[in-house]
């Protein structure tokens, strides 16, 4: 009996990806999450098209193959979510709209790494996340260079006056007005050049007026979403505090303690 108790308190947690980003990538994030449960999903949507460009994808691969039928599975265990970029956070909004009230309540905690926040009408956003984003095998070649400078270069510039004009999708804006789970952690670099940082902060902010419990992680240096990588024992610290706050101490000291039998 006790065991059945120990594995439905057990917290259940969806990893959602970067875009262009791989399941291999999260290998060590999914480890240290194993400690406290064997319910570690890791997902990489492709929500938006290799112009940056919203793709037309509205997460129901995710929503109704992976995410259902795990919490149906286990309809009381807490849920965490841990999302990177725009990609991981426009999937957790496209999730939010299919649930209801009872199936929102058992998120208990969201992480946001790089995200979420309005797009910037600034066109190097654009530029650095055409060139930085892509596989690094692609950037040896000179046709690629020939390709993508005369093409996304301008591409980035209309960007810049659609979102400043207003007729860029800021899904961000919607989200932010939400009733979404009290427990919030948002972690990004203070130079980050692909998502501003004020603006996730904006966002962070918003949380905090609306009741919500809310801790920022910024990192002084690094690059966009590399820090659970680059700041591995930094980056675990703060993500383990934060566990510990949405699962609650018996929970957490339960799932502990089993990682060190």
């Amino acid at each position: 009996m006790s065991k059945t108790i120990c594995e439905d308190c057990s917290p259940v947690v969806f990893i959602l990806g970067f875009l262009n980003s791989k399941e291999f990538h999260y290998a060590t994030l999914k480890k240290f999450y194993e400690k406290y449960t064997n319910d570690v999903t890791v997902y990489v949507s492709k929500l938006y098209n290799q112009q940056f460009w919203p793709s037309g994808d509205k997460g129901d691969d995710f929503i109704e193959r992976i995410y259902f039928p795990k919490i149906k599975e286990k309809p009381n265990a807490p849920v965490i979510f841990h999302m990177f970029s725009q990609n991981g956070g426009l999937q957790f909004y496209y999730l939010w709209h299919k649930l209801n009230e009872e199936e929102k309540k058992q998120i208990k905690g969201l992480i946001f790494d790089g995200s979420p926040g309005t797009f910037s009408w600034h066109p190097t956003y654009y530029i650095n996340a055409r060139f930085f984003m892509l596989p690094k095998e692609e950037k040896t070649s000179l046709n690629y260079w020939f390709y993508h400078v005369p093409t996304h270069i301008p591409r980035s510039i209309l960007y810049s006056f659609l979102i400043f004009f207003g007729q860029y999708d800021q899904y961000s804006e919607r989200m932010a007005e939400y009733d979404l789970p009290h427990n919030q952690l948002f972690i990004h670099s203070k130079i980050d050049r692909l998502v501003r940082p004020k603006l996730i902060k904006k966002f962070a902010e918003q949380q905090v007026q609306h009741g919500k419990s809310v801790e920022v992680k910024e990192f002084p240096d690094g690059i966009h979403c590399m820090h659970f990588l680059t700041n591995r024992k930094e980056y675990h610290a703060a993500t383990e505090r934060f566990l510990k706050r949405c699962i609650g101490e018996d929970v957490y000291n339960c799932h502990i303690g089993k990682a060190k039998l």
